[in-house]
């Protein structure tokens, strides 16, 4: 089965060029998880959403969490400035999609991208 989404994503160990990379002075170079830990709660994903969730959780309920990313902090659409958010996120085409998808969908997507654009 052949990859559906760009092969960038799939490119844990180099960031994909963005402004994010080009202008940041930090560099997390955190260590990987070489051992069986143990927490209260595990936090998968370290892009806005699961930072703030690890965050909003250990500041706000004084929780045990522990955060895993399988690329670098922020590595993902986060860094991009959610650069997989278009019509379509993929490699499929819009008539692939609308041949999968009713076509009413398909006309509501459009009516909508033809507003933004």
């Amino acid at each position: 089965m052949s990859n559906i989404y760009h092969s960038d994503i799939y490119q844990f160990n180099k960031p994909v060029p963005s402004y994010w990379e080009a202008t940041s002075s930090e560099n997390l170079d955190l260590d990987k998880l070489q051992k069986d830990i143990s927490s209260e709660i595990v936090v998968i994903g370290g892009g806005y959403t699961g930072l703030l969730c690890a965050i909003n959780l250990i500041e706000n309920h004084n929780l045990d969490v522990i955060l895993v990313e399988a690329g670098k902090i922020g590595w993902g659409a986060s860094s991009r400035n959610a650069g997989f958010n278009c019509l379509p996120p993929s490699k499929m085409s819009f008539k692939k999609m609308q041949s999968i998808l009713s076509t009413l969908v398909c006309s509501k997507i459009a009516l909508i991208l033809k507003k933004l654009t």
